[in-house]
């Protein structure tokens, strides 16, 4: 499990946020959507204020209520963020989600390199674009 955030305008590629990303250790910590929402919020305080929208994708795997406790207590700190949820793999309930978001990507075969319809308009979707 990765648990951090690359800021959208940090310079680099694709490949070397994939390289960055599968040279950290892996841990075997329970998936938790407050340590998300944590981590959105503090790097939201970071940024200078802007009148851009700004989006996150949030990669969930786990919507037991463990995961999610607390994470209603950290949501209002991300303001007017627009959330989508990539719900990975298959038996997660996205109505415990709707409370922050509508905004959701089924990626249930992870076998696939990426969610159905993601060069159609999942794609430009989930970075908030309007097609």
């Amino acid at each position: 499990m990765y648990n951090g955030i690359f800021d959208w305008n940090n310079k680099n590629s694709i490949t070397e946020l994939q390289r960055f990303i599968n040279a950290t250790q892996q841990t075997q910590q329970s998936y938790s959507l407050r340590a998300h929402f944590s981590l959105l919020a503090t790097a939201l305080e970071n940024i200078q204020p802007t009148s851009y929208p700004i989006g996150a994708l949030i990669f969930i795997s786990d919507t037991s209520d463990s995961a999610l406790q607390g994470a209603d207590q950290i949501f209002s700190r991300l303001g007017n963020v627009k959330i989508t949820f990539v719900l990975l793999g298959q038996g997660l309930d996205q109505s415990k989600l709707t409370q922050f978001s509508n905004n959701f990507i089924n990626w249930t075969d992870l076998s696939q390199p990426q969610p159905p319809g993601w060069n159609n308009d999942v794609a430009a979707a989930s970075y908030g674009c309007k097609l």
